[in-house]
């Protein structure tokens, strides 16, 4: 009697219609200023459909015993979070209105989702 047959495109794909919020991958390029410093931009990248959770308390702690400040928990489709850097950013829609997030804290994958620890960018 072998393993049980799991259909893992199948299982992504039931997934992704349970995320509710638009999403956009903010692509990291480092630019330099007239000093030869290193200035962070975004590009815009690919939308995307994701979940959002917000989490009421700010501090969390993580594996590594460090206290994390993040605002809230995203889900992401397993295809783009194979392609997300550290440094990049998300731009979701959320009530109409557009946040950017940075990822902060842990990020944990699945074979299905991945989820990730997310701070909001103050302008």
């Amino acid at each position: 009697m072998g393993a049980p047959f799991v259909n893992y495109e199948y299982m992504r794909e039931m997934l992704v219609t349970t995320m509710l919020c638009e999403a956009m991958r903010m692509i990291y390029v480092a630019d330099h200023d007239v000093f030869g410093g290193e200035t962070p931009d975004y590009i815009e990248g690919e939308m995307f459909q994701c979940g959002f959770k917000p989490i009421m308390v700010s501090e969390q702690p993580s594996f590594t015993g460090v206290a994390l400040n993040y605002d809230a928990v995203v889900r992401l489709p397993h295809e783009i979070a194979t392609i997300l850097q550290q440094r990049d950013r998300i731009r979701i829609q959320i009530d109409g209105s557009l946040n950017d997030y940075e990822i902060v804290g842990d990020v944990t994958n699945s074979r299905f989702t991945t989820v990730l620890e997310m701070s909001r960018v103050q302008y």
